[in-house]
């Protein structure tokens, strides 16, 4: 599904990643952790075409991206979908434009009754309908990040990149959020987030990708990787708050015991 060989991003002197090298299958989901800084975000953009590594390769669904025809290339984003952790909104659209346009763009062949229906109805279900006609900058940071989670699915996507799409929501905001994802756990799609929430991690996740300083410590299915894993990982992993409310007694104890000394 997502194979990254090799890949290494610097900028302005500074190694943001180093030598990554991953293969993500189909249907898995993986929560990206490790402390700020570490490089997630860049490796997030650069797993999902939105960011040019400085060296080696990265494939989605078998094409690779560095030499990828436009036509393949817009079939390929019409399946994507990304939530920026600043929410990278077009300023000078309205809520209801920044919506529209991927429908335009990706969907020419909607009817434009279909697609104003679509809008409408995830605009409906978030609570924002009273927001459609605004531009982003009268929105509320939490407002802010749920269109744009709206964007990021609007087009229904088979593969889902969210960075850190908890942040900031209020309580209605966060029950929308997660029964939206439930519904893509159900169709099977690949979804890869960045969180420090143990229990968007429990939830949603099949795998864990850990990270420090640009480099990729560990990934494979949880409770595995635990069992495998170094001190290195454990510490960070044990720094994750309330980690140990909700993972099982025999997880616990790879990571040493009550997790919450650790935080």
């Amino acid at each position: 599904m997502i194979q990254a060989e090799n890949i290494s991003f610097q900028i302005d002197g500074l190694t943001l990643l180093e030598n990554v090298n991953l293969s993500i299958e189909e249907k898995s989901r993986v929560a990206l952790i490790g402390p700020t800084g570490c490089g997630k975000s860049v490796l997030l953009k650069i797993l999902a075409g939105i960011q040019v590594p400085s060296t080696g390769e990265i494939r989605i669904l078998g094409k690779n991206l560095s030499d990828i025809n436009e036509k393949d290339n817009l079939a390929l984003r019409r399946r994507i979908g990304f939530m920026f952790q600043d929410g990278a909104l077009w300023e000078n659209k309205t809520v209801y434009q920044n919506l529209e346009l991927p429908l335009l763009f990706h969907s020419p062949e909607l009817e434009k009754g279909q697609a104003h229906r679509a809008i409408l109805h995830l605009l409906q279900e978030a609570g924002l309908m009273h927001e459609r006609d605004n531009r982003p900058a009268v929105l509320s940071l939490g407002e802010f990040r749920m269109v744009s989670f709206l964007r990021a699915i609007i087009l229904d996507p088979d593969i889902l990149f969210l960075d850190q799409p908890e942040i900031m929501l209020d309580p209605e905001g966060m029950n929308f959020m997660q029964k939206t994802l439930e519904k893509f756990v159900k169709k099977e799609a690949t979804m890869l987030f960045i969180t420090s929430n143990s229990s968007w991690i429990t939830k949603f996740s099949t795998h864990l990708l850990v990270m420090d300083h640009a480099e990729v410590l560990a990934y494979g299915p949880t409770k595995e990787l635990l069992q495998h894993a170094s001190d290195e990982v454990k510490k960070i992993v044990s720094k994750i708050p309330d980690i140990d409310l909700v993972f099982t007694d025999d997880i616990l104890n790879l990571l040493g015991g009550g997790a919450s000394d650790e935080v």
